[in-house]
């Protein structure tokens, strides 16, 4: 897909020093899809070090309107599970206390998890650290672009991940993380720059190809 390939480089080069950081998973549960009108309902973070889990955090939060039917359905969480708790805003300095002992955030389908989260943010004039988010979706799309599914819980049933509770916060981020762990052989590089470098080449090239198909199409 790229001028970059996954098997340019020798088997014998040694393990990329980026997966040795320590990273933190996040996902979100939402009332929509519009980050700039809807909410978070629910936020996770799931830190992971040398490959492995380490420790997550499961927060609801509330918010003042109604929850829509369909994300009850989606999700299992109904207003009843949400009256009394925390806004969000209230989760924000733990958040930040978990980013703080990350090298880098991780989210499935960053796009929308960092919309939402910044969007949360911005409410009380708070701002998100200032370090790089990897996108494993971007990695599944290029690594198994022949295989159909491409959502996470068709990507981590595809490459052996647990994801016993889909749609809520927790379960989603330890997956993901799961998920990027069973990736990093696959992904060739050294740094955490070459890395970010690698995900902006696949990403414009998934969006160019993208962008010819809805050409063909209509």
């Amino acid at each position: 897909m790229s001028q970059m390939s996954l098997f340019d480089v020798s088997p014998t080069k040694k393990a990329p020093e980026w997966t040795e950081f320590p990273f933190l998973v996040v996902d979100t549960e939402t009332t929509g899809l519009d980050h700039k009108k809807n909410r978070v309902i629910e936020i996770a973070w799931v830190l992971f070090q040398k490959r492995e889990f380490i420790s997550g955090e499961g927060r609801l939060c509330s918010i003042e309107e109604p929850l829509p039917p369909e994300i009850t359905r989606l999700t299992g969480i109904n207003s009843s599970m949400l009256k009394g708790q925390p806004e969000f805003s209230e989760h924000i300095d733990d958040f930040l206390k978990a980013c703080s002992q990350a090298k880098f955030l991780v989210a499935y389908n960053t796009k929308f998890d960092r919309a939402f989260i910044e969007s949360e943010f911005q409410r009380v004039g708070a701002s998100l650290p200032d370090i790089p988010w990897v996108d494993p979706c971007i990695y599944i799309r290029e690594i198994d672009r022949y295989k159909r599914g491409k959502k996470l819980g068709q990507a981590a049933k595809r490459w052996g991940v647990q994801l016993d509770d889909a749609h809520r916060a927790m379960a989603d981020a330890k997956a993901t993380g799961e998920l990027l762990v069973k990736l990093m052989p696959h992904l060739k590089v050294n740094s955490l720059d070459e890395l970010v470098k690698l995900e902006k080449e696949w990403r414009e090239e998934q969006d160019r190809q993208y962008e010819a198909y809805r050409e063909r199409r209509y």
